[in-house]
């Protein structure tokens, strides 16, 4: 929540992503996984919707381990659905702790990085490209 805040982001549930004024310059984003830098340039955090009227923050947040109620909301249920999923990858349960938000950053991130996804050691690997992805 805090870049979010810091660029001046609003969340919209309907579509789960944060709405920012399109004149907003986003600071590039360093992530370090496993000693290794990835650094994503801070135009590649901005997309735009067809109309050309809306920009919105390309990382998003999900809140894991939170409390269930009755009636769970289909929002609440697609969560259950990718915590069982993603603990089926990592073997003994999610790495991130109940309460915690983890990061979104899907192809915005891996286009930064040549991804390789050992399934049978449970094992997750990057290299850095020949030529980084750059914006046309």
């Amino acid at each position: 929540e805090g870049m979010v805040a810091a660029i001046g982001g609003r969340f919209i549930p309907n579509i789960g992503l944060n709405l920012i004024d399109c004149d907003t310059t986003i600071p590039d984003l360093s992530l370090t996984i496993g000693g290794h830098e990835v650094k994503i340039e801070g135009s590649q955090l901005k997309i735009q919707d067809d109309s050309k009227q809306y920009c919105f923050f390309t990382v998003s947040t999900m809140m894991f381990g939170s409390a269930k109620e009755e009636g769970e909301s289909v929002e609440e249920e697609m969560e259950e659905e990718v915590i069982d999923q993603m603990s089926r990858l990592v073997g003994e349960g999610l790495p991130i702790p109940a309460g915690y938000d983890a990061w979104l950053l899907g192809d915005t991130y891996m286009r930064q990085v040549y991804n390789v996804f050992d399934f049978d050691n449970k094992k997750y690997g990057i290299a850095t490209l020949k030529q980084t992805v750059s914006e046309e």
